[in-house]
């Protein structure tokens, strides 16, 4: 059984003419600098707090939360109402 083709992997910058990706049937180029990484990492403190705030916001219920929203907008709008 004959095996797979090997690929290629290089970390050449990206450029103008050759973007990240793949290359050739066989070859594949990363980024030279950290975002070759955003699509590995996840930002687990980000997803935690999304987690908290959305429990929260249905323990809450939709209409507090609007009006407090309300509220805050018409405080920030009233001293340029009042020039």
């Amino acid at each position: 059984m004959p095996s797979a083709p090997r690929r290629r992997i290089s970390s050449r910058s990206s450029s103008t003419t050759t973007p990240p990706g793949w290359t050739d049937d066989n070859a594949y180029t990363t980024r030279a600098d950290a975002q070759r990484f955003e699509n590995w990492e996840r930002y687990f403190a980000g997803v935690i707090g999304l987690k908290v705030a959305t429990d929260q916001a249905n323990e809450l219920g939709m209409e507090p939360i609007w009006a407090r929203l309300r509220a805050l907008a018409d405080g920030l709008r009233a001293p340029a109402r009042d020039r």
